[in-house]
């Protein structure tokens, strides 16, 4: 893949198979999730809803797989979302996208090939950070605007992203593609890649 056919294309899944072993589980989990939160329908029973918190948690390291608690519901849609949590995370992404395909509209799964931009940037232009920016202001903005998401479509809400790039630009901060990402109108989930990159999470 080029650069310019990741910055064109739409097809999530091709894109997802370029990212399998330059992605963490943690990454790729996270685009399954947020794939999941664009299906509202999905999340209408309270066991989907507690199997999408506990892959995040989970995605997070916050539990372990043993910490897993599975609940024994059989809504509809409720095996869609399961897959977050039976595997890996590449293969429950390469599930879930395999299985929303045919529940989506085509403008809907465009939107997937924009979560995965989101999440894992430019993979041809890996962007750093000077500690300098870092400052505890900046960092408890990256940090509330990761944990105070929109729900349920657990988006990040772009006046925040918003005022931490103005922030950032406060502290010194030049680089074009940070701020430019962080005043985007999105969509923007958890696992943004400008986010985690100023809280060092991979």
């Amino acid at each position: 893949m080029t650069e310019q056919e990741w910055l064109d294309r739409n097809d999530a899944e091709t894109m997802l198979k370029y990212m399998e072993t330059r992605a963490t589980d943690r990454k790729v989990r996270l685009f399954a999730i947020a794939c999941c939160r664009q299906r509202p329908k999905l999340l209408t029973s309270k066991a989907a809803q507690t199997v999408v918190a506990n892959a995040e948690r989970l995605a997070d390291g916050e539990i372990p797989f043993s910490g897993l608690n599975y609940p024994q519901d059989s809504t509809a849609h409720l095996p869609v979302v399961e897959e977050l949590i039976e595997c890996d995370g590449y293969t429950s992404a390469e599930r879930v996208i395999s299985c929303l395909r045919a529940d989506c509209s085509n403008r809907v799964f465009r939107r997937f090939a924009g979560i995965l931009r989101d999440i894992f940037g430019n993979p041809f232009r890996p962007v750093s950070v000077s500690p300098k920016w870092l400052t505890p202001t900046v960092l408890d903005l990256a940090q509330a605007t990761y944990e105070e998401r929109i729900l349920p479509a657990g988006e990040l809400d772009t006046g925040r992203l918003a005022v931490l790039s103005d922030a950032l630009v406060d502290e010194g901060c030049n680089d074009a593609a940070l701020l430019d990402h962080l005043r985007l109108p999105g969509p923007h989930v958890r696992g943004c890649w400008a986010v985690d990159l100023i809280l060092g999470k991979s």
